[in-house]
């Protein structure tokens, strides 16, 4: 017997999958007319699982929880899966190609399919009769009939669960540093760019990409600690993700602009605990030739997996320290809508739909540093004791400060 909890995590589950379908085909690749109709059902669509919730919370109609309507719901829940998941599949970043079988396949499958989902779903928000059952019962007997491009191409993926191990661990040789660099962070610095106005606008979305620009020893690699630790601090929900890599110096050789865009992949599978079509086939194709898949197939998985979540934010610190940085940031620059990038560099050439900050240490923060490491030397112990010393220690931060210019 279904019951109302298990309805709800359907029905949650559902419109996380309708806004995935709706961020694939969001891509631009496709016909205009085709995909904004398959956008406009898919918007109907999550409305009335909305409202189906609704009904199924509130519980003011009855009749709308009876056991044999709950179970016609759960049905209409499983068919509709079962469509997203190959619309998923055929249009992820790296699916179907040919853009006649993507329209044809949108047009003379796919449409007339969400059609039939938005009438069954807002059949179920109406009481029995005679009448609505009749329509019911057509719809859902042409939708039994014709479910065979559900058994479309299907990757069956044995090694998963060992995909995910590899990934999880990946991702915590970068939690290991991020944690060293928190560690090593003194506490209350680098505070100063959660008010710079230019950080806040890319927090909100105003612009894709946020270039923080210093030279070397300006604390470059600890705003980028402090901005992840907040973003991971304020987005807690699995639908946000905040990716990161730290480009350390004296590593360039060892790595490519694929064993980036690697580890990124790595990150954002180890933060949904699974794998998107395009990460899975990806992944197996590894497995046959024992080797790395090219930057085009890693850009496309990325797509893929980017478009499950609501908002990515990635982090990039130090990119100018390798030789493909700009191969590295076209790629990122061309993810979804839903993805945003902050980089760390010496310097920037191009700025296109951009923002860019100067990072510099603050007074404050060169303050606060300057007196922790007076403190910690015990040299200067009797130095700045006895009458004078206060003023003498202040004397001291004032020029270091002066001195400093920020690095």
């Amino acid at each position: 017997m279904t019951d109302i909890q298990t309805i709800r995590e359907e029905l949650a589950q559902a419109t996380q999958a309708t806004r995935i379908v709706m961020r694939c085909l969001n891509s631009g690749k496709d016909s205009q007319e085709s995909s904004q109709r398959a956008l406009t059902l898919l918007a109907d669509i999550l409305d009335l699982l909305y409202r189906v919730k609704d009904y199924i919370s509130w519980g003011e109609e009855k009749w709308f929880v009876e056991p044999s309507r709950l179970a016609a719901l759960a049905e209409i829940l499983s068919w509709f899966d079962a469509t997203t998941k190959s619309l998923e599949l055929y249009f992820q970043p790296g699916g179907v190609g040919v853009i006649y079988f993507r329209k044809h396949l949108l047009e003379k499958t796919f449409l007339p399919r969400l059609e039939q989902y938005k009438a069954l779903l807002l059949l179920a928000t109406q009481p029995d009769t005679s009448e609505r059952s009749s329509l019911d019962r057509t719809i859902r007997n042409s939708l039994r009939a014709n479910r065979e491009v559900e058994s479309g191409p299907k990757v069956d993926l044995q090694f998963e669960e060992d995909a995910l191990g590899i990934t999880s661990g990946l991702s915590a040789e970068n939690f290991i540093v991020l944690a060293d660099l928190c560690n090593r962070r003194l506490k209350g610095t680098c505070q100063w760019i959660f008010d710079h106005s230019e950080y806040r606008r890319w927090l909100l979305g105003s612009f894709k990409t946020l270039y923080c620009v210093g030279p070397p020893g300006a604390g470059k690699t600890f705003v980028s600690s402090v901005v992840i630790d907040s973003l991971q601090r304020t987005f807690t929900t699995p639908d946000v993700a905040t990716i990161f890599v730290f480009c350390q110096e004296g590593k360039e050789k060892e790595h490519t602009c694929v064993d980036i865009l690697s580890n990124i992949l790595a990150q954002l599978v180890y933060r949904k605990r699974g794998l998107s079509y395009a990460t899975s086939s990806l992944y197996y194709s590894e497995s046959l030739t024992k080797g790395k898949a090219s930057p085009k197939a890693y850009q496309n998985a990325i797509r893929a997996e980017v478009n499950r979540f609501s908002k990515v934010f990635f982090i990039i610190d130090g990119l100018d320290l390798f030789s493909e940085k700009e191969r590295i940031l076209s790629r990122l620059q061309k993810l979804p809508e839903n993805a945003q990038l902050l980089v760390t560099l010496r310097e920037v050439t191009k700025v296109v739909n951009a923002s860019c900050l100067s990072v510099l240490a603050s007074p404050e923060d060169i303050h606060r540093y300057t007196l922790s490491r007076i403190q910690l030397d015990t040299s200067f112990t009797g130095l700045f004791q006895g009458e004078y010393g206060p003023q003498l220690q202040q004397n001291t931060i004032q020029a270091v400060a002066e001195k400093c210019h920020g690095v």
